[in-house]
């Protein structure tokens, strides 16, 4: 009988080492959208309140999630946590919307976007660019 206690079959020492680069990446990926988020609100020159921990750990979970290349849900994600940290009020059910969308569900939110800052001719431009990255345009 072999000894167990000596040796660590490679396929769960493989699957340690995936699961290590898989951690790393969404951990990369989060403080990306954390610094974003930082970012626009330091643009509108906000004062940061308490964003909720319904709310955040569930948001920085799910936006970990999204592919590192992603740089458009990378912007919607940190648009979420800025705005949470502004108004210090956000709905959780925000993020299960967000984390749902796919490529032609996140195109049909900028256009509804882009149609309600349209609308909108009180708002002034740094108000749109806070509502929507300037990569959007």
């Amino acid at each position: 009988m072999p000894d167990q206690g000596k040796s660590v079959p490679v396929n769960i020492e493989l699957g340690g080492l995936k699961g290590d680069q898989l951690r790393l990446q969404r951990e990369e990926v989060a403080f990306e959208i954390t610094k974003k988020a930082r970012d626009r609100i330091i643009l509108e020159s906000s004062e940061f309140k308490f964003v909720p921990t319904k709310v955040l750990v569930p948001l920085l979970e799910a936006a970990s999630l999204e592919d590192p290349q992603d740089v458009k849900m990378h912007d919607l994600w940190a648009g979420l946590l800025a705005s949470s940290a502004v108004t210090g009020n956000t709905p959780p059910r925000f993020v299960g919307v967000l984390k749902e969308l796919q490529l032609p569900q996140e195109k049909l939110l900028e256009e509804i976007a882009l149609h309600y800052v349209a609308d909108r001719e009180k708002l002034t431009q740094r108000e749109k660019r806070f509502l929507l990255d300037a990569s959007y345009d």
